[in-house]
């Protein structure tokens, strides 16, 4: 009888969601240190190039660990659902919508709108995130003038 974490039990599962784990992280890492250092040095410049190029790379890491995925759905990664907002940066005008203690997030982290509301569209500026959401609720955090 095998144990728990021997080869042929669950330590081939288990190492490749580490791997997985491992790929997503570096990714984030490299992504985060991407985005501040453009924002940084162009803070004006458009980051969509970026964001589609990450989502690439996304999508290659999700397609080479496609059997932890599809063997464990959720385990390795709970795929955000559509209409999930993530915010990341400075939120000391509390323009993150995660509360007036929350003064930098270097992460992207969910910004969860009031009633579990799906975002259907979001805008935001240098003191502002503005999230309309499913049913025309609109949500706003930071300065308003």
């Amino acid at each position: 009888k095998r144990k728990a974490g021997e080869e042929g039990g669950q330590k081939a599962p288990l190492k490749r969601h580490a791997e997985y784990g491992e790929a997503v992280k570096t990714l984030n890492q490299q992504f985060a240190q991407w985005v501040r250092s453009t924002v940084d040095s162009t803070p004006t410049k458009s980051l969509e190039p970026g964001i589609r190029d990450y989502g690439k790379h996304m999508a290659r890491i999700k397609s080479e660990f496609s059997d932890v995925l599809l063997s464990a759905p959720g385990e390795a990664e709970d795929d955000l659902a559509a209409g999930t907002c993530m915010v990341l940066g400075q939120g000391d005008m509390g323009q993150l919508g995660l509360g007036d203690d929350v003064s930098e997030v270097g992460r992207p982290t969910i910004l969860r709108p009031p009633g579990g509301l799906r975002a259907t569209m979001v805008a935001c500026g240098g003191m502002h995130t503005i999230l309309l959401c499913e049913g025309g609720a609109l949500f706003s955090w930071g300065v308003n003038d």
